[in-house]
């Protein structure tokens, strides 16, 4: 290799097979390098008359920025660094400069896969390790599905706003609809992992349940009103959503429990009794708790319960079950 001046014009800053930045920002770096130069020469592979970059992407946006004209640089062509060496020597040095972000570690991957052919064992053992990744191909291959993603998606876990788990839940959406459950999962209802799991597990059985699509689901007339209704805070949606979805999951059920409810309602029977339906409302067993802090209020609700089977309030809670 030999340390030049590479003209700024000649680099082709759209040839992107050693570069691993996601959506670079450098305004820090362009004040640096007006004021001291740059002081790490680049390294650049000369091809086609013109200089792809192995090493300096970031410092090559920020002089072309700063005005300079042309930088320093180590100039190889492909017979003196051959594509591995390449590879992993704009790893090694951007790793050693910096922390790479969980998008950044997704192209590092993808990058040595594509362009080696390195499959998820060899990408573990070889390449995770250096990006602070566990040496594990499961995590490899979770890693390289993020690239499926939309990047609207992409640049909130670069961010580090959306967590990698939530992302990875978004594949199990069909692609045209993610945008509209990501926004959902993060604007709408701000959920936690475990309630995005939940919420992606409904719209999916409903939309198989109605043969309909995901967007469609949300489009519904319940459900969009929800959406739709400013009053509602982020967790009075999710509440909101619940109970729709429960609706529409579990139509039979929902329509016992309403009739339930009503029929325990019109018993006016204390607050300190507790009256349950059988689980999924299978069976016809109703289930009785009282809550008494001495044997007078223990008799007091016992006369009340025995008030109540002498009208017919118990027939319409036990009719309930012959719908």
């Amino acid at each position: 290799m030999k340390l030049k001046d590479a003209s700024i014009d000649k680099i082709d800053l759209r040839a992107l097979d050693y570069v691993f930045t996601y959506r670079p920002r450098v305004a820090e770096m362009v004040d640096s390098i007006k004021e001291h130069g740059i002081l790490q020469p680049l390294v650049l592979l000369r091809k086609d008359r013109r200089y792809r970059i192995i090493c300096g992407y970031r410092r090559a946006l920020a002089a072309r920025q700063a005005g300079l004209k042309v930088v320093p640089a180590w100039l190889c062509n492909e017979e003196e660094m051959p594509e591995q060496q390449r590879l992993m020597t704009s790893l090694h040095e951007d790793a050693h400069s910096r922390a790479y972000n969980d998008i950044e570690k997704a192209i590092v991957l993808n990058k040595f896969a594509q362009r080696l052919g390195w499959n998820s064992t060899r990408l573990a053992h070889e390449v995770a390790p250096i990006i602070r990744l566990p040496a594990s191909p499961t995590v490899v291959e979770r890693y390289l599905s993020l690239l499926r993603l939309d990047d609207e998606i992409l640049r909130v876990v670069a961010a580090g706003t959306f967590s990698v788990d939530h992302a990875l839940l978004l594949l199990a959406i069909p692609a045209d609809d993610r945008l509209t459950v990501f926004r959902l999962l993060t604007v709408q209802t701000r959920a936690s992992l475990n309630e995005s799991r939940e919420i992606i597990k409904n719209v999916r059985d409903i939309a198989l349940l109605t043969n309909t699509s995901v967007r469609e689901v949300l489009a519904n007339e319940e459900i969009a009103s929800i959406l739709n209704d400013s009053s509602l805070g982020p967790r009075e949606t999710l509440a909101s959503l619940r109970e729709a979805f429960h609706k529409k999951r579990h139509p039979t059920v929902a329509e016992y429990e309403t009739k339930f409810a009503e029929a325990v309602a019109a018993l006016g029977l204390s607050k300190s009794v507790a009256v349950s339906p059988p689980q999924s409302f299978e069976g016809s067993h109703v289930g009785f708790s009282f809550r008494a802090s001495s044997k007078e209020e223990l008799r007091k609700i016992i006369a009340q319960i025995q008030e109540k089977l002498a009208t017919d309030g118990f027939d319409h809670l036990f009719d309930v079950f012959k719908l």
